[in-house]
């Protein structure tokens, strides 16, 4: 008996001896497999569930869990077990630092541990080892195994479950830092994406590593041998459209960033040298498009150019309209004269053809400055756009096609027609001269809802909520890039002496002006050149009132009229115009003087031609006091300046008239007449 007892009691102690070496055996091999897994992974998560899986099959165990950061891994427990287990790794002390092994929950009294007890009961977990996942002083996450049924966890178990919390602790420390990495290279792109720049890292051989989208937008513009705008860069820089690289990189004097061109289109560039860390020695390019920015300046500044020339231009025409005044008016007494020879006639003739084309000529300036007198009306561009490209039928080149398009829309406008006229027939002629070989001129009518960007800063009203885009388009020669900044100046032309002023498109800029539109010019040689003008569209059309009907001019009946004039040439040409229409004329050098008359004589005077601009007393000044004191006199004025003079509403309506310089002697007897007849 003794010896069978013996017997038995060695097979079980080899039963075991074997059992611990198989156990041993697939420890061992467990440890392998989460070594190769921690190697081998693709991704973290893949390598926690074979962690789990090795770990499990090695304990001959079925539930595991195993969490850190955003992966976790579960087997053979519902998912909403695995926070029940997380807890277990804050129980107690709330941080877990070694193994937290429970043999029988049932029998653990710990009052902090209740609340936990009676959740895993009640999961029917009865045992369970968690050990912490950690990496160096990181803490990461932990794993937790465990038993239905109370379990003594032995050492080889606690050292397997310990291990392989290590080695996921170290490879999730890797993983964690390289998503970190990866966070941070996606926070850092998502930067350069924002900006509004073209971003290009450049090495120290001037090869790109890195761009944004819009830097390479921008690289294939600027380097288009490059390659196709999505492929990395393989060859070194040497110049950005055709600014070589070295001189780019080299801060400009004046400090900023340098500009350069290319096809009509402008960059800034900022360079910065990194001079520390993993990125020493290379270069950032900062790429800004600035093609907008400039045009709007270039606008801005051809604006304000414009209208110091214009204001200088106004000034001469009132200069010129005096001079002109005198011409015209004594040429037509002249011409009137009984028995003048018929030599003289003709001399006297031309001197006034002369003088009226100057004329002319002086409108053309006072278009162009913005200070011609507008005699606005509701156009319709549909109909007046018709007739035009009639007349221009007839009157153009045969080779010269003319075509109108437009679409549904509203393209009433408050213009001056005759005005208007003149913007769309220079327009034409401009067109023709820039297809001696024939052609199509177009015109286009569209609406729009507001600016193009150039013009905004030029607005100084926003309450236009709809535009009328006229566009004027011709197949020509079109414009060289350095004439197109000067084509509205005045006196600017490209044709030869004697086939041009260089008014034209100067007096269509002031026209489209002073209707408080814009204008711009596109233009490509050898394809073209498209006008286009932006006018308000009219909210609301106001009746206009009749024309006073100008027919059965007669002359004066001898009344009196007080002519105020400090020119004593323009003086003396109106007085003797006065005398043949037969009217009679005391004269006045200024506002001062004809009030001492009108003091003595105001019974006598039945009207008073006043110029406005004058020394002492202007015409102005000089309106309102007769207004208050002799109400019953009539006044006109008569000015060679803009009316750009400020009246009230009710001194608009008690001027009789006012007269534009230079006038003609129909024009002083047609108006005289009707106020005096």
């Amino acid at each position: 008996m003794t010896l069978l007892t013996e017997k038995a009691a060695i097979a079980i102690a080899n039963a075991q001896a074997y059992e611990a070496a198989n156990r041993q055996a697939a420890i061992q091999k467990a440890l392998r497999d989460i070594t190769v897994a921690a190697v081998d992974a693709a991704d973290l998560q893949s390598m926690l569930d074979d962690t789990l899986h090795a770990v499990l099959n090695a304990l001959g165990l079925t539930m595991g869990s195993i969490w850190t950061g955003k992966a976790n891994a579960l087997n053979g427990m519902a998912t909403y077990v695995v926070p029940v287990m997380a807890e277990t790794a804050v129980a107690g002390q709330l941080q877990l630092h070694e193994a937290h092994v429970i043999a029988d929950w049932e029998s653990v009294n710990d009052p902090k541990l209740q609340q936990l007890k009676e959740k895993l009961m009640r999961y029917h977990i009865r045992a369970s080892i968690t050990v912490p996942i950690e990496s160096g002083t990181r803490h990461l996450g932990g794993l937790s195994i465990a038993d239905t049924a109370p379990h003594n966890w032995n050492s080889d178990e606690i050292e397997l479950i310990e291990s392989a919390g290590r080695e996921i602790g170290n490879v999730a420390l890797r993983w964690q830092l390289l998503e970190e990495i990866q966070r941070d290279a996606e926070q850092r792109e998502e930067i350069i994406e924002s900006v509004d720049e073209g971003i290009l890292l450049l090495d120290a051989d001037g090869r790109v590593m890195t761009t944004n989208t819009l830097g390479r937008a921008y690289l294939q513009l600027l380097h288009p041998q490059r390659g196709d705008a999505g492929e990395p860069a393989t060859t070194r820089l040497s110049t950005l459209a055709d600014y070589p690289l070295e001189a780019l990189i080299t801060p400009p004097a004046h400090g900023g960033r340098r500009e350069i061109k290319v096809n009509r289109r402008t960059f800034r560039i900022a360079v910065r040298e990194l001079k520390s860390g993993s990125l020493s020695g290379k270069w950032v390019l900062a790429l800004q498009e600035a093609t907008m920015e400039k045009e709007m300046q270039e606008q801005l500044q051809r604006q304000e150019r414009l209208a110091v020339v214009g204001q200088l231009a106004a000034g001469i025409a009132h200069d010129f309209n005096n001079i002109m005044s005198v011409n015209i008016l004594f040429a037509q007494l002249g011409m009137r004269t009984p028995g003048i020879p018929l030599k003289l006639q003709e001399r006297l003739q031309t001197i006034y053809d002369q003088s009226k084309r100057a004329a002319t000529l002086i409108d053309q300036i006072l278009d162009f400055s913005r200070s011609a007198v507008l005699e606005r009306t509701p156009l319709n561009l549909i109909t007046f756009l018709k007739e035009i490209t009639k007349l221009l039928d007839r009157t153009l080149p045969e080779n010269i096609r003319v075509k109108m398009r437009y679409g549904e829309g509203r393209y009433i406008v408050s213009a001056d027609p005759t005005r208007m006229q003149q913007v769309i027939m220079n327009l034409a002629i401009n067109a023709r001269d820039a297809m001696p070989q024939g052609g199509q001129l177009t015109f286009g009518l569209d609406n729009a809802d507001s600016l193009p960007p150039m013009f905004k800063p030029l607005q100084e009203e926003d309450d236009v909520e709809t535009w009328v885009r006229l566009t004027v388009s011709d197949n020509g020669t079109g414009i060289p890039d350095d004439v197109l900044p000067h084509i509205f100046e005045p006196f600017f032309t490209t044709k030869p002496p004697g086939r041009g002023t260089g008014l034209g498109l100067a007096q269509v800029y002031g026209i489209v002006k002073q209707h408080g539109g814009e204008i711009t010019v596109l233009s490509q040689i050898g394809k073209g050149t498209t006008f286009v003008v932006y006018l308000p569209l009219l909210k609301e059309i106001v009746p206009t009132a009749p024309a006073k009907d100008s027919r059965n001019v007669t002359g004066g009946r001898g009344e009196i009229i007080l002519v105020v004039e400090d020119d004593p040439s323009i003086r003396g040409a109106l007085v003797d115009s006065l005398q043949e229409l037969n009217y009679q004329s005391i004269t006045a050098i200024n506002g001062e003087e004809a009030l001492a008359i009108l003091a003595e004589q105001h019974d006598r005077i039945a009207l008073i031609l006043s110029d406005v601009i004058m020394p002492k007393m202007g015409g102005i000044d000089l309106f309102r006091a007769v207004r208050d004191r002799y109400p019953n006199i009539k006044f006109i004025l008569l000015s060679g300046h803009p009316r750009n003079h400020t009246l009230t509403e009710a001194e608009q309506k008690a001027l009789t008239a006012w007269l534009d310089k230079p006038i003609d002697l129909s024009q002083l007897a047609e108006t005289l007449a009707h106020i005096l007849g």
